[in-house]
């Protein structure tokens, strides 16, 4: 079974995640982790709300559009072809944001420049 342009969306959000966790604010993880929590367990709200999401957030709207859509990095956990079912995606998601609020690339306090 093929993914749907819904399955591409979530994927290509936890990709972005994984690969450029710098575009994601705390403020944006959290209330992405928010979304997650209340929106409906149908892959398709997921999607749509992800999409009205960063609407709201230029620099990740742009990123979303403009992601390569190489197959093996947008596939599902342990490259598979087939969709996941929606509290899978979910899950999915929220793992993406735990890593990428952990990922090293995030700029920590940093001293004041000379």
């Amino acid at each position: 079974m093929n993914l749907s342009l819904y399955d591409l969306k979530i994927l290509t959000l936890v990709a972005l995640l994984e690969t450029q966790p710098q575009l994601f604010t705390p403020e944006d993880q959290t209330s992405l982790s928010a979304l997650i929590d209340q929106v409906p367990n149908e892959t398709e709200e997921i999607s749509n709300q992800i999409v009205t999401w960063y609407q709201e957030r230029p620099k990740i709207e742009e990123a979303m559009l403009n992601f390569p859509g190489d197959e093996n990095v947008i596939l599902g956990p342990g490259g598979q072809e087939v969709p996941l079912n929606p509290e899978e995606y979910k899950e999915t998601i929220k793992n993406a944001i735990r890593r990428s609020s952990n990922d090293g690339t995030k700029p920590q306090n940093q001293p004041p420049k000379s």
